[in-house]
This record gives C-alpha cells, sequence and structure tokens, in this order.
C-alpha cells in the first residue's frame, strides 16, 4: 500500500544511519559525510532540465509514489541545494522529507547530514536516532547514549529506543535492568546482548521469562534455545526446542538437536546461534525485525528504510537483503528484485536455492522466459531437487510450451524414488492439465484422478475435471456432485461458479445454470467466456435482448487478448460470439 508523507514521517521516528562510515572515530566520519555532501551538492547542480523549486518538488514526489526512490531523492536533493527561495520554514520540512527519502534510497551518508542539519533546529526523534547509530558502530557509547537519550517517546520509537539503549549498556559492561511489561522483542535482545556479553547469570535471571508466548518468530525462538544451551541450561532450551517443533516439523538442524537432547548427549557449538561479536550487530538485526514487522503489516516504504538501515549497519545481513527483494516485488519492480535476491551468495544453499527460484519467478513475470528456463537449468545442475524441475514445468506450462511442460513433469515423475506419495500429488494435476492442453484426454482424465485419489476435496482438481467432462457433455452427472462440492469450497471463486451454471446448462437445466452464472459474471465482470456462458443461458430461458448484450460485452473483452485465453482461443471465441450475435444459437 502506499504509505502517505505524514504516516511515513511518523513511521520512521526511529530511522537508523552507519554502516557507510566504517569504524572510524566520529570526528573522521563527519568528515568523511561532509565531503560526501560536497559530491551531493555538485550532482544535484547537474542541468536535470528543470529550472524551478516547484518542478523539482513535484518530480520528487511523483518519483516517490512511484516507488523511484532514487529520483525522489536527487530532485529533493536539488530542491534544497540549489533553490535560494527555500524559506527556513520550508527547508524544515524539507530537509525532514529529504532525510526520509534518501534513507529509502540506500543513501544513508547523504541522510546523515540532513539529520545533522535538521537536530540543530529543533529536536526530532528520526535525527537523534541517524545521529546515533555512527558513534554506535565505531563503539563511541558515550557519544551514542547522548544522541539516542534524546530521541522523544511515542509510537515505534518506544519499542526500538529501549534496544538500542540496552546495546549501548552491553557494550560499556553495563547490565541493563530487566523491567515490567517489557516487549518480546526487547526480552529477545536482552537475550543476545547477555551472551554477546557472556554474562551466564544474567542470561539464568531472564531464563524463567516463557519466551515460547513472547511473540516472537520462530527463528527468534531456536536463537533462544541456543543460547540457554550456550549456557548449559538445557532443560529449558530443550523446552522452546519442543515448542518450535510443534509448529515446524521439518527443520533439519532442529530436529538433529532434540534427537541429540533427547538421547542426553551434546549439541556442538557450531551447530548453535553464534554470539553477536559487537553492539551495532545487534541494533542491526532490531531494524531488520521491526522492517519485517512493517512488511507484514504492509507499510512497504517503511519497512524499506529499515532494511536499508540495517544493511548499512551490516552489509553481511542476507536476510535484509531478501526483505529488500520481496518489497521491490510488491512493488512490481522486478529488475530491482531480482539484483536483490542475486546478492544472496551460496554460503546458505537453501536460501540460495529460494533466492534463484524467485529470481526465474521474475524473470517470468517480466517475460524473460527464457531467462527464467536458463536460471532453474543452472540450479538444477547444482543442486538435483525435484522441486526446481517442477517449477520448469510450470513456466513452460504457464507460457503454453506444453510439449515442454510435459517432458519437464515427466522428468519431476522419474526423480521421484518409490511409489507416488501424499506430498507429490499435484504434479498429477499439473501434468493432467498439461495433457488436457495437448489433446490427450484419456492421459489427462487419469492423472487428474489420480490427483483426486489424493486430494478428494481439492476445489481445483475437482472443479477441472468436472468442468472437462461438461465441455464435453459427459459423466454431466459426475461433474454436477463435483463442481457443487467446489463451489461448497469456494464459494467466491468465479471460475468454479461458471462451472455449476455451465454444468446445468449442459444437462439443458437452463433455469437453474442462470443464478450461478449471473453470480459468476459478477464475481468477475471481465471475463470473456464466463459473460458468454450466461449470454447462452439467457437465450435458452427466452431472455434474447440480455444474451445479445452478453454476448456484445464477451466479444469486447475476447477482442483485447484475455490473459485466461491463448490466442487460438480467443480468436476462436470472437469467431463464436459473431456468429451468435448474428443468428442467436
Amino acid at each position: 500500500m502506499k504509505t502517505t508523507f505524514k504516516a511515513l514521517l511518523l513511521t520512521t521516528t526511529i530511522l537508523s544511519l552507519a554502516g557507510c562510515f566504517g569504524e572510524d572515530s566520529t570526528e573522521q566520519e563527519t568528515s568523511k559525510a561532509s565531503k560526501h555532501m560536497e559530491y551531493v551538492q555538485q550532482e544535484i547542480k547537474k542541468p536535470l532540465n528543470v529550472k524551478t523549486v516547484s518542478g523539482s518538488y513535484l518530480i520528487a514526489q511523483h518519483a516517490q509514489i512511484s516507488n523511484d526512490w532514487e529520483t525522489a531523492s536527487l530532485y529533493m536533493n536539488r530542491v534544497l541545494g540549489e533553490h535560494p527561495s527555500v524559506t527556513p520554514e520550508m527547508k524544515d520540512a524539507l530537509e525532514k522529507r529529504a532525510m526520509i527519502l534518501n534513507l529509502g534510497a540506500g543513501k544513508v551518508d547523504t541522510a546523515y547530514i540532513y539529520a545533522k542539519n535538521f537536530s540543530k533546529k529543533k529536536e526530532n526523534p528520526l535525527s537523534r536516532l541517524v545521529l546515533s547509530l555512527p558513534p554506535l558502530r565505531a563503539q563511541n557509547f558515550d557519544l551514542a547514549m547522548k544522541e539516542i537519550e534524546k530521541m522523544s517517546v511515542g509510537g515505534v520509537s518506544d519499542l526500538i529506543k529501549p534496544i538500542v539503549k540496552n546495546w549501548i549498556l552491553f557494550g560499556q559492561g553495563k547490565t541493563p535492568d530487566i523491567k515490567k511489561n517489557v516487549s518480546g522483542q526487547e526480552l529477545y535482545h536482552l537475550m543476545l546482548g547477555a551472551d554477546y556479553a557472556g554474562d551466564a547469570a544474567y542470561i539464568k535471571k531472564i531464563s524463567d521469562v516463557p519466551f515460547s508466548k513472547a511473540g516472537l518468530t520462530n527463528q527468534a525462538l531456536l536463537h533462544v534455545a541456543d543460547i540457554l544451551l550456550r549456557h548449559d541450561l538445557s532443560g529449558r532450551a530443550l523446552s522452546i526446542y519442543q515448542d518450535v517443533h510443534a509448529q515446524i516439523q521439518d527443520n533439519e538442524a532442529l530436529n538433529k538437536k532434540l534427537t541429540l537432547l533427547e538421547n542426553g548427549e551434546t549439541v556442538p557449538e557450531e551447530m548453535l546461534f553464534k554470539s553477536i561479536k559487537f553492539p551495532h550487530i545487534g541494533v542491526s538485526m532490531a531494524l531488520f525485525d521491526i522492517g519485517m514487522l512493517l512488511f507484514q503489516e504492509q507499510s512497504l516504504d517503511s519497512a524499506r528504510i529499515f532494511a536499508y538501515l540495517s544493511l548499512n549497519l551490516n552489509p553481511a545481513l542476507e536476510e535484509a537483503n531478501l526483505l529488500l527483494a520481496y518489497i521491490a516485488t510488491d512493488y512490481k519492480a522486478y529488475d530491482e528484485a531480482i539484483d536483490f535476491f542475486k546478492t544472496i551468495t551460496t554460503n546458505d544453499t537453501q536460501r540460495y536455492a529460494r533466492a534463484q527460484q524467485h529470481i526465474a519467478d521474475l524473470q517470468e513475470r517480466a517475460g524473460d522466459y527464457e531467462g527464467a528456463l536458463g536460471t532453474l537449468e543452472n540450479l538444477l545442475l547444482q543442486q538435483k531437487d525435484i522441486a526446481l524441475q517442477i517449477q520448469i514445468g510450470d513456466i513452460s506450462r504457464q507460457n503454453e510450451k506444453y510439449k515442454d511442460a510435459l517432458k519437464a513433469y515427466n522428468k519431476a515423475f522419474e526423480m521421484i524414488e518409490g511409489d507416488i506419495s501424499q506430498e507429490h500429488w499435484s504434479l498429477y494435476y499439473s501434468r493432467g492439465i498439461v495433457f488436457e492442453r495437448l489433446d490427450q484426454w484419456n492421459k489427462a482424465e487419469d492423472d487428474f484422478q489420480k490427483a483426486l485419489g489424493f486430494e478428494p476435496d481439492h476445489p481445483y482438481v475437482l472443479n477441472y475435471l468436472g468442468y472437462s467432462w461438461a465441455d464435453q457433455g459427459k459423466n454431466l452427472e459426475d461433474a454436477l456432485n463435483m463442481i457443487t462440492k467446489a463451489v461448497k469450497l469456494r464459494p467466491e471463486d468465479a471460475y468454479i461458479v461458471d462451472s455449476l451454471g455451465w454444468v446445468y446448462f449442459k444437462l439443458e437445466k437452463f433455469n437453474q445454470a442462470v443464478a450461478p452464472l449471473e453470480k459468476a459474471v459478477a464475481l468477475f465482470p471481465g471475463d470473456p467466456t464466463i459473460n458468454d456462458h450466461l449470454g447462452d443461458a439467457y437465450w435458452k430461458v427466452g431472455r434474447k435482448h440480455e444474451a445479445r448484450f452478453q454476448w456484445s460485452r464477451a466479444l469486447s473483452f475476447a477482442e483485447e487478448d484475455p490473459e485466461n485465453l491463448s490466442e487460438e482461443e480467443s480468436q476462436e471465441l470472437v469467431t463464436q460470439l459473431k456468429g451468435k450475435l448474428k443468428t442467436g444459437l
């Protein structure tokens, strides 16, 4: 969703900056930032074919709406750097916005300068947090605390401020107090910080907290359990492992730990979460966690900013690149998303494989069919994974390369060792669709029946087989039973509701066909086939003027190259509709 400027300012009052300044002193960082700002001032004065402050501002605004943060930040920088007509009052608001835009563009060094300028004029939680992080990275904890203490309270600041303060205290060799009503995230970072400090007594002190009820992710719970285990609290660690295992059974590393502990054996240190080495790495994790929360709430702009900030504190945090990739995907900025996915290395083979699969999916969405296949085939050479082979088949099928899809699905069947199990029921369904598209109905029907053998109540399999029978005018009573069940399972699916009306039509129960077909058109008004079916039903019940109206609608939609029809199917439907409009049924 688009976030308004006011809302963006509210949710980004806890944005941070560091990373780009390295491990130097704060004075050196300021010097580097000043030199960078000189470069920025030169860049923004280059001709951009806009000569007014309002023109630059409007371009920046439009670019932000279009999710082009780079252009938005460039033109907003120009507003502030080139136009002397900007009043002091206006400059305050523009500097705040420029800080946000530069953070969203990943240019946190430029954002630092705006935060520094803005903080001289008035207190602002965003600028204070931005200014606190460079000294934190340089391990100048006194200066970092001085800045963070000036942050106002309220909103998301109440979540991030105590976490940053606690990490600063750990960096100073101090022990943070455990307050009442502490958030789950703060508890989590207290555990991480105590592990960083090697404070076994503190870890034991907070180990009685019911972490499994603290609202943490399963990954965070596993980190907590690993830390407890490292500090000889195996009983409490085992309890958390078991709680997580009750939710996810296919985590190989977790299963190994459980097996070792339940057999009274020691879990090797290399299997445990690695202790955080520097406080700014802990803060980076906290910023990423907030970015994930915002992403889950669909505050994509704010989530993007937090992801960039966490990367600037810890460029090795691949999870932040993944978050940026998911955000870019939601923006439909596929090239940008692909670039982020490409940063994922082979160090974590599972994560790398998932990233490559996402790249292939995005390439296919962007129309690069050959590139998508190439990405998957290269990955398949490295990892013999049936999921990759199935994805090759899916991409070929979606691009109407049915012979290629059939080869891919057949190879996937060959990769299955032993009997076909429930796990791969959908492979029958997918191959059945391909057989049907290739006019090999007997084989298609056989695959659909096998898929139903594993999933007898799956609405899409029921619908596909039932509709195919109805369209062929065979097994109509069985088709009606199957589609009726599918409609009960998916009552708001236009295609399934249409199938119910169509099977009634094929049974010559025309009056009964009208209601579901009208509902299907209401659910999906722009589909040519559904409108065509309703037109046929209207004709059969004597509503001929309405029938011609529906056929006219269907014709206009069919001529617009609908996504759910091939070019050949679309042309065939156009011919049929023109005939109906002339002579009726």
